[in-house]
């Protein structure tokens, strides 16, 4: 069994794009998870 086929697809079910679009978006979202979670330490409001 190739791990590419002749379309393009990994193992003939999914588009080796939408791997790479489906792993761009799950880093995104971690990233702003973890950016939100992070407590803000050095910032300061001048009144």
């Amino acid at each position: 069994m190739k791990i590419l086929d002749r379309d393009g697809r990994l193992f003939g079910k999914i588009s080796i794009i939408d791997v790479i679009v489906i792993l761009v978006v799950a880093v995104l979202a971690l990233a702003v998870y973890v950016k939100t979670q992070m407590p803000q330490t050095g910032t300061r409001s001048i009144r």
